[in-house]
């Protein structure tokens, strides 16, 4: 039942559609629940979500508001998927692990035959997540997994016309191969994860979309994206955010250049600022904000992270969510419940211990064991 889950979840033909996607996502959380239906960590946050749900749902007449549930489902999406890969956690390493190298290499070609027969379909997704788990975990083969990741991301890009898959191949090769200096990958996470709720302030005093017009249209509407949502956010905000309900921005800040993502009422009310790391601020406020940043800061914290492949797998994470909507799609939302899922449980207790031969590896996650090399990596 949990492989079903894991294949369910990993092959790409039931998130083509955002509807199949949010069902697809029932399913996981109804295995999840057979699987174990005492309460976890996640289900926890599920009900937080849902009671602030709720006292957005109440507070709309307050507001001048209407709920809308599209600005809501993804996260939905994401929790129950995230808690399908929490309650089977430890069959879920054994599985990434083990998974036949082949599989992995098939799994890359549907999804290129999917991007080339449907069109863009997706950036960053689950098989992504999977195989950097697989490469922080096992050295076993991992140079033959790597250069797999690292020609199917290029091969997405000039498929897809999108940076975005060339991105995280730059930085999984970066992290991977030119392996920097362990203070300098941890200056970047916290400078991104302390700048992300305050760079629209700064930006309102800057005038950067003039000199990025020419530059990249898509970097160009981020930065209004961000200036205008911004402008939206006083001192209750910034407490406990602007909930559900309200645009994605200011349809009445004076922006730079005409979009309709920026001037029609509709869209700033239904597209997110396409910056997921901002949106949990925006719509949730500083202190949510704070514990889903305790995810990724957990990283840095601890010495034991000295594995250039799981600072990988957290900057890809980063990127992602820092970009793009990725948890205000609800087609993409699935895909970054395995790779939060894969920093709660790799990250923070990962040690590795020469304990049954010299050229054997073994993975502490908590109190599990998984197989991580059988030869010398």
């Amino acid at each position: 039942m949990k492989k079903l889950g894991y294949l369910v979840a990993l092959y790409p033909i039931g998130f083509i559609d955002s509807v199949i996607a949010l069902r697809i996502s029932l399913l996981l959380l109804l295995l999840s629940v057979v699987i174990n239906r005492r309460l976890s960590l996640v289900d926890w946050l599920l009900l937080g979500l849902l009671g602030i749900t709720a006292y957005s749902w109440l507070t709309v007449d307050g507001y001048e508001r209407s709920f809308i549930s599209p600005q809501i489902s993804s996260y939905y999406v994401f929790l129950f998927s995230l808690r399908f890969f929490y309650v089977c956690r430890d069959d879920l390493l054994n599985f990434i692990t083990n998974l036949p190298l082949f599989h992995y290499l098939l799994l890359c070609v549907v999804y290129l035959v999917v991007q080339v027969k449907v069109g863009y379909t997706y950036e960053v997704g689950v098989l992504e997540a999977f195989m950097l788990i697989r490469l922080a975990l096992q050295a076993r083969q991992r140079g033959l997994m790597l250069a797999m990741l690292l020609a199917y991301l290029v091969l997405m890009f000039l498929i897809s016309t999108r940076t975005t898959p060339l991105g995280i191949a730059l930085l999984v090769a970066g992290c991977c191969l030119l392996k920097p200096p362990k203070p300098v990958l941890k200056a970047v996470v916290v400078g991104v994860i302390l700048l992300t709720p305050v760079a629209g302030f700064f930006l309102m005093g800057l005038d950067l979309s003039s000199s990025m017009a020419d530059v990249d249209d898509n970097a160009e509407i981020r930065l209004e994206m961000l200036k205008g949502a911004s402008s939206m956010i006083g001192i209750s905000e910034f407490l406990h955010g602007v909930g559900f309900g309200g645009p994605y921005r200011d349809v009445s800040f004076k922006y730079a250049f005409w979009h309709p993502l920026l001037d029609t009422r509709f869209l700033a009310h239904q597209v997110s600022n396409h910056n997921s790391l901002f949106d949990v601020f925006f719509r949730f406020g500083i202190f949510v904000y704070a514990l889903f940043a305790v995810v990724f800061l957990r990283v840095i914290w601890l010495d034991k992270t000295t594995n250039h492949y799981v600072y990988a797998l957290l900057f890809v994470t980063l990127f992602s969510l820092s970009v793009n909507a990725y948890l205000d799609s609800t087609r993409l939302s699935h895909a970054f419940a395995a790779f939060i899922i894969g920093l709660m449980l790799l990250i923070p207790r990962r040690t590795l211990r020469h304990q049954r031969a010299p050229n054997a590896a073994v993975v502490r996650v908590g109190s599990r064991t998984v197989d991580a090399a059988k030869s010398p990596g």
